[in-house]
């Protein structure tokens, strides 16, 4: 019972994997980024299209979450990891007034 189990199991993936492939569109569209202009955490304005050919994160965080501010130092990390191809813009709340 087991072994037949895992043989569905592993034909069950096997059509996924094959649905997931047929699925992708064989042209190459190239996709135009809108003209996003964004200030992060220290006012500074960042406009998309000055990175253009880099893989751009955009984190939207506030101080008072904390699972926010338990990802920074990751996020800093790997920016550090890859400076010329990735790009962390951390895009902070406003204050309340």
């Amino acid at each position: 019972m087991k072994y037949k189990n895992k043989v569905t199991v592993f034909i069950v993936f096997i059509l996924m994997t094959f649905s997931a492939f047929s699925a992708i569109d064989k042209k190459k569209e190239k996709l135009a980024v809108p003209n996003i202009i964004l200030n992060d955490q220290y006012g500074k304005q960042h406009n998309l299209q000055d990175y253009k050919g880099k893989i751009v994160f955009i984190n939207f965080w506030t101080t008072w979450c904390s699972y926010c501010v338990e990802e920074i130092p990751y996020l800093e990390k790997i920016s550090k990891e890859y400076p010329e191809d990735l790009v962390v813009l951390g895009i902070a709340a406003p204050k309340s007034k």
